[in-house]
C-alpha cells in the first residue's frame, strides 16, 4: 500500500531501482516506464499474497494465488520469454509456487549477486530433496506446479549482470 499511495516520481524511482528499463540491453522491446510499473505492481501483489499467507500460518506450497503474472508483461520483460511462454502454455505460472519463484527472480533483476544466491539456495534445497528421496522430489515438483528445469528457467529470465 505504501507503493500504491506514493506519488508518481517515487513509484518510477522504485521501479527503476528494481527492474531494468527499455534503455538497458536486452530490454529494448519494452516501450516505456508504464509497462515496468504495471509489471512491478503485478509482481508486488503476488509477493504480498504469499507473504500474508506465510505470516498467518497458512500453507503456501499448494496455494494458487489469485494474482497471476500477467503473461503479456512477462513477454515484454523476460529475456527467455519464449521458454517461459512455453511453460505457461504447459499450465505453469498460474498462481503456483513457480510464479512466486519467478516473481522473486524478476524483482531481483538489478541485484545479480542476491539473485544468484537466491537461485543457488533454491537449487541446493531441491537437490538435497532429490538426493534424499527422488520420488518425493518428483511428487513435490508435480503437485505444487514447478517445472523440472525451473532453476534454468529462473536463471535465464533476466541477464546475470547489468550491461
Amino acid at each position: 500500500y505504501w507503493y500504491k499511495l506514493s506519488n508518481r516520481d517515487v513509484k518510477e524511482k522504485t521501479v527503476s531501482t528494481m527492474l531494468f528499463d527499455y534503455t538497458q540491453f536486452p530490454f529494448d522491446h519494452l516501450t516505456d516506464i508504464e509497462e515496468n510499473m504495471e509489471l512491478f505492481i503485478n509482481l508486488l501483489m503476488i509477493v504480498k499474497e504469499y507473504r500474508n499467507r506465510a505470516a498467518h500460518g497458512n500453507r503456501i506450497m499448494n496455494h494458487r494465488s489469485a494474482h497471476n503474472i500477467k503473461i503479456n508483461l512477462l513477454q515484454l520483460y523476460a529475456v527467455n520469454r519464449n521458454e517461459l511462454i512455453n511453460v505457461y502454455d504447459d499450465g505453469f505460472l498460474n498462481g503456483d509456487v513457480f510464479s512466486l519463484f519467478l516473481t522473486v527472480a524478476l524483482m531481483l533483476s538489478k541485484r545479480g549477486t542476491v539473485r544468484s544466491r537466491y537461485l543457488e539456495e533454491l537449487q541446493q534445497l531441491f537437490n538435497k530433496l532429490k538426493c534424499e528421496n527422488e520420488y518425493l522430489h518428483d511428487k513435490v515438483l508435480c503437485s505444487v506446479g514447478i517445472p523440472r528445469n525451473f532453476i534454468e528457467l529462473l536463471s535465464d529470465a533476466v541477464p546475470n549482470q547489468q550491461t
